[in-house]
């Protein structure tokens, strides 16, 4: 049973942050496991408007820093 408060999710017994930053659509691929764990190295499951997502532990500078990937979610 998942439960909203205020900014954290809990899923079987496993906490869930919303992500730190409002990252680009591109970022809605990597998925989170349903264990809500990451397959990617340095990243972390969090939820956001496009649901939970292993979000890179580097944004938003990579973001920042490349710009072609802030306009990828307009």
């Amino acid at each position: 049973m998942q439960t909203l408060n205020l900014d954290t999710f809990t899923a079987e017994g496993r906490e869930i942050e919303q992500c730190w930053v409002q990252p680009p659509l591109l970022h809605c691929r990597k998925r989170c496991t349903k264990l809500k764990e990451c397959l990617y190295l340095n990243h972390t499951c969090c939820w956001t408007f496009c649901g939970n997502i292993c979000l890179d532990n580097e944004e938003p500078f990579k973001s920042m820093l490349n710009p072609r990937l802030q306009g990828a979610h307009h």
